[in-house]
């Protein structure tokens, strides 16, 4: 790619060629620069010693003559040989290096490099200036990974003129070993693993396939042959032994070995305790755990800022079911605007990954607008953000609107159900009146809020939930929007840790007749007030977020994206060190960098497993609006089944192999006409299919957990059913299966795991 000479500013992106996606943390961070070094010197995939294997990367000619030969080092890559399209991959044309191949063979027991990077992602962009024949060039470590890679070059010039191209090259090795490990297992799962070994190679070779395991168990390796340009994949077996980070060590001879990593995830009945807050300096309790513990871990989550949050939301409504259509919708048609608001316009990954939010939240907003009625306000209000130039989605939303605005009241208010509270009348009518965002429908429904507020906001019952929502649909004139915000700020708390806290009074509800969630709550009331609350507020709203689970639910998920906009990005310094210690001693660090704001942050360690204990987190600087959350889980024996009488919940299946979907079902006792979430937790390995579901409503989906609401009946049982798909042969636990009133989510049966064969 030849642009003008030297003012040509140049961006690179190099991603495996099947693309890339967001996690819900960060991917693993490149290796310390001691070990680039070592890389660099020695061209092993690894930073081991040894006299290894070298990665060999190759491409189109003109990339594959400015590379070093040992990749995963891609060094002088010229980008003015990246124009045109990629030209098909070959495998390498030289021949593999007849030392290599004697070691393979011979099963010499010199030590081979071992791969042991494999970032789910990897998208890196220097910013470099091209010289004056309009060229630069660029040095790069490319992860462990052997595969296709995908170079795309971007640039721009001063005056505004923009050139790109891509180029690809393959990262592979003469012999390799790729063994197939699951990121987690539960103690005491024993598991059949793949294990592929590939000679590219024009002649057979053989050696020693051997395994190690941290954490693990693992054997079943052996001597083993494989003929000229062939693969043949052995299972070992593998039993999970100890809780914790455990590790899969494969080597086949000396020609490669592969190091993949894993959690182990305890089995026993968790009991968790959990703190959060603004991290200022330093930030310590006194926690205690069970005389009875077996396991116990703290896991610290940091946010730097919402960008993090965001792009994991991102990659969490990917699997998200429709009941979270309209977040999934509007982080699809919002999200590219609110990334470039906080700091990072979308790279090719998240527009791609904001496109399929859009698509599927559209698909599953049509189902649920077949009907329209105040209980799809929220579905409503969220279509009515798409974009003009969406026309299918655009005339959705107007009819929505309109249907909307028909069951208004004369009295200007919208319908509850009989015996409903004041309160939820009037959160109810403000939800609609939002949603429906017309002056007419507007006008009405504040008069309704005028002559219910000496009722409803009556000093013994007024709530800043209630206020919030009437504020947020403009619904209130100058004087009565002042005493509405002065209702939401009598509420509002800032304790010792930083974090705001939102005081409600007992009975009130949400447009559904449910108890608000904390995140909708505080995000409410972020919009709601502009002073010296909204950070705390923002920054309690960042903790109450939890890996998988979100903000909690559609409503509250909306209103925190609404309110995450409003966040100042403050000035970060250039780095900042964050240290976790246990009873005064440093078990693990992070380095927070200003570039890394996007990241959210996990850190984790073992904790102590019985008594009183001080936890620390202490920060060596200063960095506005870092928000942690503290988790302390202690798992403790299982004594049966637990929990509330009267709720139940027995999980059986049917026959399980690998790669053949089976049926299981669910059957569920409890209370007559209460609304229950039943949360199965399958064993490692099994991809649920959540459009399959009989008997309930699917909440969320993926492959850690399915989440159902279902109404039982006079008999006070019901039967569920879902497919799901092994893809590990082994005897494999499931995590406790529960059942829980959905309005009280305290009151809970829980079923303990149980271990399941798979053939």
């Amino acid at each position: 790619m030849t642009a003008r000479p030297a003012a040509t500013l140049l961006a690179l992106v190099l991603m495996p060629s099947c693309g890339a996606e967001m996690d819900a943390e960060p991917s693993m961070a490149p290796p310390p620069a001691e070990q680039e070094m070592k890389r660099a010197d020695s061209g092993r995939a690894g930073g081991a010693p040894g006299g290894g294997a070298r990665p060999k990367a190759t491409g189109n000619r003109a990339a594959r003559e400015e590379m070093a030969p040992a990749a995963p080092m891609a060094e002088g890559t010229s980008l003015a040989d990246l124009g045109g399209a990629a030209t098909p991959m070959k495998k390498a044309e030289e021949p593999a290096d007849e030392a290599e191949k004697d070691r393979a063979q011979s099963g010499d027991d010199e030590a081979p490099a071992t791969r042991a990077w494999f970032p789910e992602t990897f998208l890196w962009r220097p910013l470099v200036i091209t010289d004056e024949a309009g060229l630069a060039t660029v040095n790069f470590t490319v992860p462990d990974t052997l595969t296709t890679w995908r170079v795309l070059g971007l640039a721009a010039n001063r005056d505004g003129a923009q050139a790109g191209s891509v180029t690809s090259f393959m990262s592979t090795l003469p012999v390799y070993v790729d063994p197939v490990v699951p990121e987690k297992l539960r103690l005491g799962d024993r598991v059949f693993l793949p294990v592929q070994v590939v000679n590219t190679t024009e002649e057979s070779v053989s050696g020693l396939l051997t395994v190690e395991g941290l954490g693990l168990t693992a054997s079943g390796a052996g001597q083993v042959t494989v003929g000229p340009g062939g693969a043949i994949v052995e299972r070992v077996t593998a039993v999970a032994s100890q809780p914790g980070p455990g590790r899969l060590a494969v080597r086949f001879a000396s020609a490669d070995a592969a190091v993949k990593e894993l959690v182990i995830e305890p089995t026993g009945r968790p009991n968790a305790q959990s703190r959060g807050g603004l991290l200022v300096g330093a930030a310590s309790m006194d926690l205690a755990t069970p005389s009875d513990t077996e396991h116990a871990e703290l896991r610290v989550t940091l946010h730097p800022g919402p960008l993090g949050l965001l792009r994991a939301e991102l990659n969490r409504t990917a699997g998200a079911s429709a009941y979270d259509a309209p977040f999934t919708f509007a982080l699809g048609v919002d999200g590219a605007a609110t990334l470039t608001a906080l700091g990072a316009a979308p790279d090719e990954a998240a527009v791609a990954s904001l496109r399929s939010a859009r698509i599927r939240g559209y698909q599953s907003l049509v189902r649920q607008l077949r009907e329209v009625g105040p209980d799809q306000a929220l579905a409503v209000a969220m279509i009515s953000r798409a974009p003009e130039d969406d026309e299918l989605a655009w005339r959705l939303a107007e009819v929505s609107r309109q249907r909307l605005a028909e069951v208004q009241r004369p009295d200007g208010s919208w319908t509850v159900p009989q015996g409903s509270t004041v309160q939820r009348l009037l959160v109810t009518t403000a939800s609609c009146a939002w949603a429906v965002n017309e002056t007419g429908s507007r006008v009405l429904a504040a008069g309704a809020v005028e002559r219910l507020y000496d009722v409803a906001f009556a000093p013994e019952v007024a709530d800043a939930y209630t206020a919030a929502w009437v504020l947020r649909a403009g619904l209130a004139d100058s004087a009565t929007a002042e005493a509405l915000r002065t209702i939401v700020k009598d509420a509002v708390s800032i304790g010792g840790d930083g974090l705001a806290r939102v005081t409600l009074p007992a009975g009130v509800v949400g447009p559904d007749g449910r108890p608000p969630q904390e995140a909708e709550v505080l995000a409410l009331a972020a919009l709601a007030l502009e002073g010296d609350e909204r950070p705390a507020l923002l920054a309690a709203l960042m903790s109450a977020w939890a890996p998988g689970r979100g903000f909690g639910g559609p409503a509250a998920s909306v209103a925190a994206l609404d309110a995450l906009k409003l966040s100042s990005l403050g000035t970060k310094p250039e780095s900042m060190a964050v240290v976790l210690k246990i009873d005064g001693v440093e078990v693990t660090r992070h380095t927070l960098r200003a570039e890394a704001v996007g990241e959210v942050v996990v850190l984790r360690a073992p904790a102590p497993k019985v008594g009183e204990h001080h936890y620390e987190l202490v920060a060596d600087g200063a960095w506005p609006g870092l928000a942690y959350r503290m988790d302390l889980t202690a798992w403790t024996p299982w004594t049966g089944e637990t929990g509330s009488s009267g709720l139940k919940v027995i999980v059986g299946h049917d026959e399980l192999s690998v790669g053949d979907p089976a049926q299981i079902t669910m059957t569920v006792s409890g209370p007559e006409s209460q609304s229950l979430l039943v949360e199965h937790r399958p064993p490692v390995g099994f991809r649920l299919d959540g459009s399959s579901l009989t008997g309930g409503t699917l909440v969320r989906a993926d492959d850690e957990s399915i989440v159902i609401r279902v109404t039982l009946g006079s008999s006070g049982l019901a039967s569920l059913g879902v497919i799901a798909t092994p893809t590990l042969a082994g005897t494999l636990s499931t995590g406790a299966t529960s059942v829980s009133l959905e309005s009280n989510p305290n009151v809970i049966g829980v079923t303990p795991p149980t271990p399941w064969t798979v053939e």
